[in-house]
């Protein structure tokens, strides 16, 4: 007999699922707009009904169906007495179909469906089909449906239910009627549970009754579920504590977290590790620990900035009253910096295989740091220095750039050839030092003699010595200071314009004492022991814009050429810019690549590199010239290439910029302000 007693026992969860729709529990919107159509004759042929699990979805449904073949109907309200009430109540309905779409989501199973719907209902007023899980139908399922669900027979009525609807192809979504179901709130969830209480001749207390409804999220299901656990634990199911309801749920208890989190705000780390340990020697859930952790620092934010009790959701005023004032210890930005880093600890928790190290370490971390300073407030004493005045705009300076950092170059004082206002850029040769080296030398090849001599140009007003940034901070003196700083931190060579001027001797070619080279066999077919060569171009007509590389340096004539041409073909510049230059003089350009590199393919097999190499000769350098590719690795020093020279110039920028910073007084000064560290310096290009 106690067997039988046993087996017979229903949860709670199916024992009070409402049977009509005003038994619902927050979702009278749904029940309205359901009743309403069966009213006014107004019943789509396909409803989808969304929302989170525990719901009511697969409920509403069936007192839907109910509603459409009820004897006494149709109607809003379904007699529960009638036959066909009572077969759906017990589904043995053969009209009211629930399929399972996790289970039958094959194309298959949904031609059967399509099979079955043009017969006519066998004892009831309508066929009803309801689809739970909808979402779970592959792609080719929906595809199939979507003619019978768009045409459905006068008989067929749909309904589909689904936890996740935004996985629902839109062709679905657009033939059916849909409804959102809601989380209800902790409030409507206790009164529920109260009734059922009563109905079970059960007590639980009033704070256990709010721990099961902020447990549930909403849920109705999860919170008689829950209830289930709590009665069959307790020792008295008559008189249920909040202490019996807390052990249940694995949560710990308020004031333990409130003074865990004290501990906190107070920077104790022993405290604070202390207690977490006693927490976890009691046996608490990690996992529910760290929410109750994140929740309580989520009241404690709420309760330094609301004013209303509302905001605390489930909370009496004693509780409320408790965490205003702890809030006082704490300003609001603290708190809500205290939630948003544990937050990352408790998402980082469950693919974790130290989750106590890992939140032991995020609570200590929370204890011994201290808050990050909000920027306004830097704004602020950075302002202050200079007695409120507004120093950080302006280009004016109280700084100007010592001699040789931004205005004079590391190549000399020739002129670049760029316009005559642009700050001459720094410039390099190809042979690089160590980064703290003094500046790199000019090759030891004896230079021809120029056409025209270049006189060096007078440095720029802004390259002048001038006196060390001043260390007082009258008159927002550290911001004019970093204004100056960040001015001269984005110089950058300028794109040249087509016509360069004459502007320095030549340099040679390519080292000298070089050796012989190995010479690449040309063209695709390979078998030659020549060069590849491209013809002598015919003369070209004038170009007043040509590049001339009697005065050009020639790999400066070389970037020039390959930048033009980028202009044209991005392709062709790109492999142009990664092969070494040789030698670049005459009426002859001599590259490097090495053979089965990506360059010297393109280069040995593509005629259209070499006739857009040829073109440009006509437009750029107004001559004829030959070009040999040679097998050579580029490098730095002998073959330099775009790119590595590219990478090298970013590099000794970089290193400019990080000495440029380190010696700089006013950073120096806001470093010593703040009790900072200097992490990392960018250039602003």
């Amino acid at each position: 007999m106690l067997l039988t007693e046993a087996v017979s026992y229903v949860v709670l969860a199916r024992k009070y699922r409402p049977l009509v729709f005003d038994d619902m529990v927050g979702q009278e919107h749904v029940g309205r707009t359901l009743g309403n159509a069966i009213r006014q004759d107004r019943v789509h042929h396909a409803y989808l009904f969304a929302g989170a699990r525990g719901l009511g979805k697969t409920t509403t449904a069936r007192i839907f169906a109910k509603g459409l073949v009820c004897e006494q109907g149709p109607t809003a309200t379904p007699c529960n007495t009638c036959e066909q009430c009572v077969a759906v109540n017990e589904s043995r309905s053969v009209d009211v179909v629930e399929i399972d779409g996790a289970s039958n989501n094959s194309v298959d199973n949904i031609r059967n469906l399509r099979e079955q719907v043009h017969y006519l209902p066998q004892t009831a007023r309508r066929k009803v089909y309801i689809i739970d899980e909808v979402h779970m139908l592959t792609t080719s399922a929906f595809n199939a449906l979507l003619k019978t669900l768009e045409e459905p027979p006068e008989h067929v009525n749909f309904i589909f239910a689904t936890t996740e609807p935004q996985k629902v192809i839109p062709t679905i979504l657009s033939r059916v009627s849909r409804l959102d179901f809601r989380r209800v709130s902790p409030e409507e969830a206790v009164a529920h549970l109260k009734s059922i209480l009563d109905k079970e001749e059960r007590s639980v207390d009033d704070g256990g009754l709010r721990l099961i409804a902020r447990a549930a999220g909403g849920s109705v299901r999860d919170s008689l579920t829950l209830l289930d656990q709590v009665i069959a634990f307790a020792d008295d199911p008559t008189k249920i504590t909040e202490d019996e309801t807390r052990r249940v749920l694995g949560q710990a208890d308020r004031a333990r977290i409130a003074d865990l989190v004290g501990a906190i705000l107070t920077h104790d780390p022993d405290a604070v590790m202390a207690q977490f340990d006693e927490l976890v020697t009691a046996g608490h859930d990690l996992s529910v620990l760290s929410i109750q952790l994140l929740e309580h620092m989520r009241d404690l934010a709420l309760a330094a900035v609301c004013k209303s009790p509302s905001v605390f959701k489930g909370a009496t005023q004693a509780e409320v009253d408790v965490l205003r004032e702890q809030a006082k210890s704490a300003d609001a930005v603290t708190l809500s910096q205290m939630f948003d880093r544990f937050s990352r600890v408790v998402d980082r928790l469950p693919t974790s295989r130290v989750q106590r190290m890992l939140l032991e370490m995020g609570l200590l971390e929370l204890a011994h740091d201290e808050p990050l300073v909000p920027l306004e407030d830097i704004v602020a004493k950075l302002e202050s220095f200079g007695g409120g005045g507004g120093g950080g705009g302006g280009g004016g300076g109280g700084f100007t750039p010592q001699p040789g950092r931004g205005g004079q170059g590391r190549g000399g004082g020739r002129s670049s050839g760029r316009r005559a206002d642009a700050e001459p850029s720094p410039r390099m040769s190809f042979t690089p030092d160590a980064p703290a080296g003094p500046a790199p030398q000019e090759p030891s090849a004896p230079e021809p003699e120029p056409v025209a001599p270049a006189p060096a140009p007078a440095p720029p007003a802004q390259a002048a010595p001038a006196a060390a940034p001043s260390t007082d901070f009258g008159d927002s003196e550290l911001m004019k200071g970093l204004w100056d700083l960040a001015k001269t931190a984005v110089r950058k060579d300028p794109p040249a314009p087509a016509a360069r001027p004459p502007h320095e001797p030549p340099r040679a070619a390519a080292p000298s004492g070089a050796s012989p080279r190995p010479v690449a066999q040309g063209g695709p077919g390979g078998g030659q022991d020549e060069a590849s060569r491209c013809g002598p171009c015919s003369e070209p007509p004038p170009n007043p814009n040509a590049i001339d590389l009697e005065l050009t340096p020639a790999f400066e004539a070389w970037e020039e050429l390959v930048t033009r041409v980028r202009e044209r073909e991005e392709f062709v510049s790109a492999v142009l810019s990664q092969v070494g230059l040789v030698s670049f003089d005459g009426g002859r350009l001599e590259v490097c690549a090495k053979k089965g590199s990506f360059p010297h393919i393109e280069l040995t097999s593509s005629a259209a590199i070499r006739s857009t190499l040829e073109q440009a000769a006509r437009d750029h350098l107004g001559k004829p010239f030959t070009l040999e590719l040679v097998d050579e690795e580029p490098t730095l020093d002998q073959y330099p290439s775009i790119v590595l020279v590219n990478a090298y110039r970013k590099e000794e920028r970089q290193r400019e910029v990080e000495a440029e910073a380190k010696d700089h007084g006013a950073i120096q000064n806001v470093l010593s302000t703040f009790n900072a560290t200097l992490m990392g310096t960018k250039p602003l290009e």
